[in-house]
């Protein structure tokens, strides 16, 4: 038996080259945004607003699990 880290269940991002500006009025939105109310907050219970995360660190119990599975993203295997 073995029990992974915790993960995230749902992320959102943006494209790379997006203005800086337009960057941070979307991480505004994003990190002001209440759950409370909304099918968010009752599909995450106790979860209150969007936190953030990044690749490298929050993604790799996932990455570890699907190289231990023997996952592999591929165009052939992603049709």
């Amino acid at each position: 038996m073995w029990e992974s880290d915790r993960f995230p269940t749902t992320s959102y991002n943006h494209a790379h080259n997006l203005h800086p500006e337009l960057v941070e009025k979307i991480r505004e939105a994003f990190y002001s945004f209440k759950f409370s109310g909304t099918e968010l907050g009752e599909e995450f219970e106790g979860v209150e607003t969007f936190i953030p995360i990044n690749y490298k660190d929050n993604w790799r119990v996932i990455r570890t699990i699907q190289a231990s599975n023997g996952v592999q993203y591929t165009p052939d295997n992603l049709k």
